[in-house]
């Protein structure tokens, strides 16, 4: 499902991702300028050859199992796709044709979340949490909060988390 909803935000974000700013409020504001600030830092460390993996969950499907991806300097990304992960989008996406998804590179992964938050509705809340090394996104989640203080709506959250970073470059 992960990859299905990268494949939706990344076709969205290419067609029409943009220096906007979100609609509502100041959080989600100071949110985007601290993801602006922190993607700028992960470009300046000019890491192009990296491996990754990746875990998502949105509502109540069930979660993904990690995917780990490997991006280099030449060549197009590998996804580095294991029985498990078949298994799963056999499943949960029967008909879906995994060996056509490109994964996304750290800097595509920025672009998806500032979408996100820029095309914020007004219910939505962000957090984002950033890697104190490499200023990478560790894990955004998007939740949608009710109108009665603390209680958050079911049906609409959305969560990535990064981990087993690896800088490939020597």
């Amino acid at each position: 499902m992960k990859k299905f909803c990268m494949i939706i935000m990344l076709a969205v974000c290419l067609g029409s991702c943009g220096e906007g700013n979100p609609p509502h409020g100041n959080d989600n504001m100071s949110i985007l300028d601290e993801l602006r600030a922190q993607k700028a830092m992960w470009e300046s460390l000019g890491i192009d050859h990296y491996r990754y993996s990746v875990v998502s969950q949105w509502d109540s499907v069930s979660p993904e199992p990690p995917s780990t991806y490997v991006i280099f300097p030449d060549r197009e990304p590998e996804w580095m796709i294991t029985p498990e992960e078949e298994a799963w989008y056999a499943r949960y996406l029967p008909g879906w044709d995994w060996r056509n998804f490109t994964p996304p590179t750290i800097s595509k992964i920025f672009d998806n979340i500032e979408y996100s938050i820029v095309d914020a509705r007004e219910n939505e809340v962000h957090e984002v949490r950033y890697n104190e090394k490499y200023h990478y996104p560790e894990y955004h989640n998007m939740s949608m909060k009710s109108s009665k203080p603390g209680e958050m709506l079911a049906g609409g959250w959305y969560y990535l988390r990064i981990t087993a970073f690896e800088d490939l470059r020597e």
